[in-house]
């Protein structure tokens, strides 16, 4: 008897004739992994006869050298808007220091400081040119900006154990930054300067996005899904960093138009104008879309989905 490599004809024909077939021992699921960064193997043991008397898929994990990765974040629309909106923009730091150094050089051609703050609240007519010219530099530079949107009419923040609202505004910071990273890079996050009632907020958000998770696979077992690389998590002013001013013209022109803000009288026309070059630049109509969990290059817009009120734990 010897062990040989099989072709997928020869492992699929001894699969299904074996009595004690399962998900995990079929072509099917090894098409699965395959498309999770994953690499497959059919290995058989032949007799003399060249009969397959035993076979086995061995699924092999691409190892991704590990990346340093920025995460600026900051969130929009916590008034008493319907529409609620987390979002950060996830870059490498090679790109990050090019982006930081355009930033830079455009604020001080056009006459301002380092530390002039681009936000939609301060965005004018007099100012709106160099507003689209400053986002820009996002574009051009193909920044991954991923945004979690939450409906108060569908989602109660306050639904848990303590009635606390900021717990539940973190738990989606949670969602957000688990769902939209990957596990075999190194996370250095900012996030915008806010108010908490518990000083203990970051250290809490920082200790689970570390913790392992324990799903279920296809096969019904526990699998473990590695918690992330969290180097820093900290609260920054905005004035010291642009990619978070990209991050709140981003999410104050989608909450304006989530929330039908642009629809009101008296809605401004610059932010009107601001907000439709925005959609321009990626191909709609509207900043009105859902991509879920992960989706459009640029603008990744996860509209949160429950069909009755969610309650928090």
């Amino acid at each position: 008897m010897k062990i040989i490599r099989l072709n997928e004809l020869q492992f699929k024909n001894y699969s299904n004739m074996h009595n004690m077939q399962n998900l995990c021992q079929t072509i099917e699921y090894s098409h699965i992994e395959e498309n999770r960064t994953k690499e497959k193997e059919f290995l058989g043991l032949i007799d003399e006869n060249n009969n397959v008397c035993a076979a086995v898929t061995i699924i092999v994990k691409n190892l991704i050298m590990n990346n340093k990765t920025y995460i600026f974040a900051d969130e929009s629309n916590t008034d008493k808007a319907r529409f609620m909106l987390i979002g950060g923009i996830w870059v490498d730091d090679i790109t990050y220091q090019k982006v930081k150094e355009e930033c830079t050089h455009f604020k001080l051609t056009n006459g301002w400081n380092e530390t002039t703050k681009f936000n939609w609240k301060s965005l004018s007519k007099k100012t709106f040119s160099q507003y689209c010219q400053f986002i820009d530099i996002f574009f051009k530079y193909n920044l991954q900006f991923n945004c979690i949107i939450i409906d108060r009419k569908m989602v109660d923040l306050k639904a848990n154990k303590n009635k606390d609202a900021e717990l539940g505004f973190y738990k989606f910071y949670y969602q957000l930054l688990r769902h939209n990273s990957n596990k075999n890079n190194s996370y250095y996050i900012y996030l915008d300067r806010r108010n908490n009632s518990e000083p203990t907020r970051l250290d809490d958000l920082k200790k689970f996005l570390k913790m392992d998770t324990h799903p279920f696979d296809f096969c019904g077992l526990r699998t473990v899904d590695k918690g992330l690389d969290i180097k820093t998590i900290e609260f920054v002013n905005s004035d010291s960093y642009n990619l978070i001013q990209f991050s709140d013209l981003l999410m104050g022109a989608i909450g304006f138009h989530y929330n039908n803000r642009h629809t009101q009288d008296g809605a401004s026309k610059t932010k009107i104008a601001f907000a439709n070059y925005l959609a321009n630049k990626v191909n709609k109509q509207d900043l009105i879309f859902d991509t879920d969990r992960k989706g459009h290059k640029n603008l990744n817009l996860w509209l949160f989905k429950s069909n009755k009120k969610l309650t928090i734990k």
